[in-house]
């Protein structure tokens, strides 16, 4: 997290500290995945919810509190030997040699994380090819001893896949009052006081343009500094202060509004 927060570095400030914000309507979500977390249950579990609803921020903030039980896979590796020759990396540090054949691949990455209970999770899992997907959520179900949790984007039913999770959860969008929430512990112990009572004269608009979608909003915020920031190196007194019509524009300019 950047030590002090200024004009110049707001835009990483934003990012870091918004990947730590679980919104209020989010809550007995983020409890459900602790306990899966924490559970010795092995299986198939999946979270779903609309693109940039948040699934991987809330991820992120549990990763945050749990390090060391929880491996992470965001990238979409092309085949699914590549998957699990990652997964094997991040836990014993090491990647198996490409004479090791898959089957054996499968066989030793079960026996490495079935002795703890290590949650995996897929992350970005539409960024995957349907085929290497399928081929993950088998070697899942086939494991027995593993414990994965995939993470979807839309209702992962309407991919009809062949697969019954153990447990299922769906994320909804935020509902107004996250907003505010949002901005104080965006703004906690920063000297942006004047903008954070400006940006929350404002709390239904942003709320109503982003529509409850959280790097939406995240992203109008973070577009009324660029806009700011912009205005002070061009001597623009007129906007170097958060207010309605710089919010607005900041919705234009992240084309969240049509003109």
């Amino acid at each position: 997290m950047v030590e002090e927060v200024t004009l110049e570095n707001i835009d990483k400030y934003i990012e870091e500290k918004s990947s730590l914000f679980v919104p209020p309507s989010m809550k007995d979500a983020k409890e459900t995945l602790l306990e899966i977390v924490y559970s010795n249950e092995r299986g198939v579990y999946i979270i779903y919810g609309e693109q940039d609803i948040g699934k991987s921020r809330l991820i992120n903030s549990i990763k945050e509190e749990i390090e060391n039980d929880i491996f992470i896979i965001s990238k979409p590796y092309q085949t699914e030997r590549e998957t699990l020759d990652e997964l094997y990396r991040q836990l014993r540090g090491k990647q198996f040699a490409e004479s090791v054949k898959l089957y054996e691949v499968k066989i030793r990455v079960n026996d490495a994380f079935k002795k703890v209970s290590h949650t995996i999770i897929i992350d970005n899992t539409s960024e995957f090819s349907k085929n290497v997907l399928i081929e993950l959520l088998r070697f899942a179900i086939e494991a027995v001893d593993l414990k994965v949790l995939f993470v979807f984007s839309n209702n992962w039913r309407d991919l009809e896949l062949d697969v019954t999770p153990k447990f299922e959860i769906k994320l909804h969008k935020m509902v107004e009052k996250d907003i505010g929430n949002y901005l104080d512990f965006l703004f906690l112990d920063t000297e942006f006081e004047s903008e954070l009572k400006e940006f929350k004269k404002h709390i239904h608009f942003i709320f109503e343009t982003s529509k409850g979608n959280f790097t939406s909003m995240m992203a109008l915020i973070s577009g009324v500094f660029e806009i700011i920031g912009f205005a002070k190196k061009e001597e623009l007194e007129k906007h170097q202060k958060v207010n309605e019509c710089l919010i607005v524009m900041s919705a234009f300019h992240k084309e969240l509004i049509d003109g």
